[in-house]
């Protein structure tokens, strides 16, 4: 997210100013309108298995400069050790059939199945969970480390003057976001049948800098991922 509502770069995730112009806001306020408009790269989950993706972004830079894409996708798993991922590219329906082609031509070259982000992201994930069931994982006793961003680990802060919803961060490198999801996901594991799920704690990390896009991986023998290309209303669209 822009430090600066006039620092150059990407507004409204790199949405064209004409269209953004459009966008209904009546229902938002003025600070989350603001954040709207200096943000360029949003990463959210919805628990337990929806997400979603929205950034500037180009298959050819040489070609074409990046434009807005949305992706959402929905995670179900299949069996042990395998998930099938569905993912939708999003449209706002006031784009124009051009702008329309552009978001997707660059969210297929970069999000899809065969997308260069896509490719380069599933590889590392496939080897570190494959890493953590090892047996030299195992005999070494390897923990995952989900503390930074704590008291005194790491340069991330919770941004105390943030007029909410949620709880902010500052800056990006921090793990209040996992933290927050296991939590959540441990809390219902223990709750005695009959018992209603624990109240979420929003995180909601606020980027001053490029976000590094969120990563996901399919499992060897998985069932590969289906890309799918609704024209879909997006709140705001």
């Amino acid at each position: 997210m822009a430090g600066d509502p006039d620092e150059p770069g990407p507004k409204f995730f790199g949405f064209p100013e004409d269209l953004a112009a459009t966008f209904d806001t009546s229902r938002i306020s003025e600070h989350q309108l603001d954040i709207a408009r200096r943000a360029r790269v949003m990463v959210g989950n919805v628990f337990p298995n929806f997400s979603m993706l929205a950034l500037p972004m180009t298959e050819d830079g040489s070609t074409h400069p990046p434009t807005g894409i949305v992706t959402i996708r929905t995670r179900q798993p299949k069996g042990p050790g395998q998930i099938e991922m569905w993912n939708w590219f999003l449209a706002y329906k006031g784009m124009t059939p051009e702008q329309k082609e552009r978001s997707y031509r660059a969210a297929l070259g970069t999000f899809s199945l065969g997308g260069a982000f896509e490719m380069d992201d599933t590889e590392p994930w496939i080897t570190v969970g494959r890493t953590g069931r090892s047996v030299a994982a195992e005999i070494l006793d390897f923990k995952l480390n989900y503390q930074m961003g704590m008291p005194g680990i790491g340069i991330s802060h919770k941004v105390e003057d943030w007029p909410g919803p949620g709880v902010s961060y500052w800056t990006r490198f921090e793990e209040g976001v996992q933290r927050n999801m296991y939590r959540y996901y441990a809390t219902m594991m223990r709750a005695e049948n009959g018992e209603s799920g624990p109240r979420s704690s929003w995180t909601r990390v606020v980027d001053r800098t490029c976000h590094q896009p969120l990563t996901r991986s399919r499992p060897r023998g998985a069932p590969r991922s289906t890309s799918a290309t609704p024209e879909v209303v997006w709140p705001g669209g």
